[in-house]
C-alpha cells in the first residue's frame, strides 16, 4: 500500500503542501467511520480514559510527526530518489525494530521472528544490488 502511494507521488507529481493536506484527510475519511461503526474503543467512558500525559505524548507523535513530519519526509524522499529505493529502504523498518528490541529491551524475538528477519534483510540486500542488465548477475 505503501509503495503504490510513493509511486502515485511520483507520477502524478504532487508537491508536498498536497500531501500533507491530502493524506490526513483521505486517511480520517477512510478510517474514522470504520473505526466509530465496527471497532471497540475504550476512550468514550471516562473510566477509562487515559492520563493526560499519554494523550499529549500522542497527540504529539500521531499528530505532528507521524502526520507532518513523516509525510514531508517521504514524499520529499520519494521525488529525490525512485519509489523503489524508498519503498526498500522502508522494508527495513520491522528489521530495526527486531533489533532495537534486542538492544534496548532485552527482548528475544522467537523463531518466526527470526525468520521475518532473515527474509526482510536478504530481499533488501537483494533488491538493492539488483543490476539493470540481468547478465551482470553471472
Amino acid at each position: 500500500c505503501f509503495a503504490l502511494y510513493m509511486t502515485a507521488l511520483r507520477r502524478w507529481n504532487v508537491t508536498i503542501l498536497q500531501a500533507l493536506i491530502a493524506v490526513p484527510i483521505i486517511s480520517a475519511a477512510i478510517y474514522i467511520p470504520i473505526w466509530a461503526l465496527f471497532l471497540p474503543s475504550g476512550l468514550l467512558p471516562l473510566d477509562n480514559f487515559p492520563p493526560w500525559p499519554e494523550i499529549m505524548l500522542q497527540a504529539v507523535y500521531q499528530g505532528i510527526i507521524a502526520s507532518f513530519i513523516v509525510v514531508i519526509l517521504v514524499t520529499r524522499a520519494t521525488r529525490s530518489v525512485s519509489a523503489t529505493t524508498m519503498a526498500v529502504f522502508l522494508t527495513g523498518a520491522p528489521s530495526l525494530g527486531v533489533l532495537f528490541g534486542i538492544i534496548l529491551l532485552d527482548e528475544l524475538p522467537g523463531p518466526l521472528a527470526w525468520f521475518g528477519l532473515v527474509v526482510t534483510t536478504l530481499g533488501m540486500i537483494l533488491a538493492v544490488g539488483r543490476r539493470s542488465n540481468p547478465r551482470e548477475l553471472l
